[in-house]
């Protein structure tokens, strides 16, 4: 058998498949406690290359792994079969097995069945081996199989068990050590799944959790580099022993990540990292006026617009803000100025409507739904790095005012939104007049939207990813 078209079979939970010798039955456990006894083996006569069976190493021979009714699994003996799998690989190196119109699950008890109709987190599986899931085009094919989608997108899929699984991959591999909430989030998750679709691994490691210094050890025996905002980079080094050259640096705001990181390690930490990268063109001036000397890579956000379609609203009814009302810097300035949008929807005589709070905030993976509740969404802030909210709403055909900061410049030049001056009172006389006239002129309305939304079809992760992957290959080596 070829050793090439074996692979281990690990759940989401972070247990493997194996074979319990004395009863038979196919099951799954503590990578460290059971027997590495159990493959996912290629079927050679697939002419997809997607067929597979699971086998059990009997020593010297492979015998395939049998299922019946009321079983969760046996060796093949008189009168069971042993049916052959099809491969769905679902995204970010994730892969579910059915047999016609049942899924292989993890149940809870740690016995393997081949029993459910639909895919959920049970069901869903990581392989040692890329060939399980390299399949370009099977993840679209997956949208029409009975998935739990919104299951399968709010997994976070440890680095720890993706180092247990030992996916082999040609690509390099990458972890993000991020915040997985919020606008990070969103950006992170994106990322992942784009990257995998690349050929590379990449993960995220949730940075508001502790961790020992052996765990990010053996996460770094897998992974080439660990990405960080800047804010982080002095844990990662101080507090987990992460060299510099292991690390590759992005910043999401200049001010405050950077006086962060310079605060702690001098300027000269950026000369040792692995790379450097900021999240739009106007972050390279404003890196060189705090001192930094190196000149920062450009990793642009995207949009995937897979997920912000929908239909434009007929009129302008509702104003939405998908940012924090207040953030202020360390000295004192307000730079999100939220109470200028909520002021401009009361003054428009238009309802005014929140994405959450920061105490209650709404999952990214909700974000498309609530730009479908608004018909057109603000930006106030003094500040941004980037400004991924009017990336999405023009990316949900929305009407998008904002000021001329991070990235909205470029965009809005694109066609993707509207800009408003920055001074307060000036903001506002302009947006309360651009409201006023699009309420009033609904035609005018929908084909502005119409607009914007035609160009946020640049914004898509498709045209910004090369840069990601610069940052990636343009670092240097991790081990000499």
């Amino acid at each position: 058998m070829d050793k090439e078209k074996r692979a281990r079979l690990f759940t989401i939970f972070g247990t493997v498949l194996y074979l319990e010798p004395l009863s038979g039955e196919l099951r799954h456990g503590a990578p460290d406690r059971v027997p590495a006894n159990v493959a996912l083996v290629a079927d050679g006569i697939s002419p997809d290359g997607r067929r597979c069976r699971i086998m059990y190493n009997a020593e010297p021979g492979w015998v395939p792994v049998a299922f019946e009714a009321g079983r969760s699994g046996l060796i093949t003996n008189d009168g069971v079969a042993s049916p052959s799998l099809r491969i769905a690989a679902l995204e970010r190196g994730l892969l579910s097995l059915r047999s016609e119109d049942r899924y292989l699950c993890a149940e809870p008890d740690g016995c393997v069945t081949l029993s459910r109709t639909k895919c959920s987190l049970w069901e869903c599986f990581l392989a040692s081996e890329d060939w399980c899931t390299a399949y370009p085009h099977d993840a679209e094919a997956a949208f029409d199989l009975p998935v739990d989608w919104p299951g399968v997108h709010r997994a976070v899929i440890d680095p720890m068990l993706r180092a247990r699984s030992r996916r082999v991959v040609k690509e390099k591999k990458v972890f993000f050590f991020a915040n997985t909430e919020w606008s990070n989030g969103r950006v992170y998750y994106d990322l992942c799944k784009f990257l995998h679709e690349r050929g590379y691994v990449a993960d995220i490691l949730n940075w508001r959790v502790s961790y020992t210094r052996d765990q990010i050890a053996n996460i770094l025996t897998y992974y080439d580099f660990v990405i960080s905002g800047l804010d982080g980079i002095a844990s990662l080094i101080d507090n987990y022993l992460v060299p510099p050259e292991r690390i590759i640096g992005i910043s999401h705001g200049v001010y405050y990540d950077f006086n962060i990181l310079i605060e702690k390690k001098g300027v000269e930490i950026f000369g040792k990292l692995a790379n450097f990268g900021v999240v739009s063109y106007s972050m390279i001036s404003e890196s060189a006026i705090l001192g930094v000397p190196r000149i920062p890579s450009v990793a642009s956000l995207g949009v995937d617009l897979t997920e912000f379609g929908g239909e434009i609203s007929g009129s302008l009814r509702i104003v939405g803000y998908a940012s924090s009302m207040s953030h202020k810097t360390k000295e004192g300035i307000e730079k999100k100025r939220g109470e200028l949008a909520a002021e401009c929807a009361e003054r428009s005589g238009l309802d005014f409507r929140l994405a959450g709070s920061h105490e209650n905030p709404v999952s990214f993976h909700d974000m498309p739904a609530y730009y479908s509740t608004v018909d057109a969404v603000l930006m106030t802030s003094m500040i941004e790095a980037a400004g991924l909210p009017v990336l999405e709403a023009a990316a949900a055909g929305r009407l998008v005012i904002g000021t001329p900061v991070g990235h909205f410049p470029l965009r809005a030049y694109q066609g993707g939104g509207i800009i408003a001056p920055i001074d307060s009172e000036r903001f506002k006389r302009f947006t309360i007049s651009t409201l006023l006239y699009y309420k009033s002129n609904p035609q005018a309305y929908v084909d502005k939207c119409h607009s914007i939304k035609e160009a946020a079809k640049m914004f898509d992760w498709q045209y910004v990813i090369d840069e990601w992957v610069d940052l990636i290959e343009m670092a240097k080596p991790s081990r000499t």
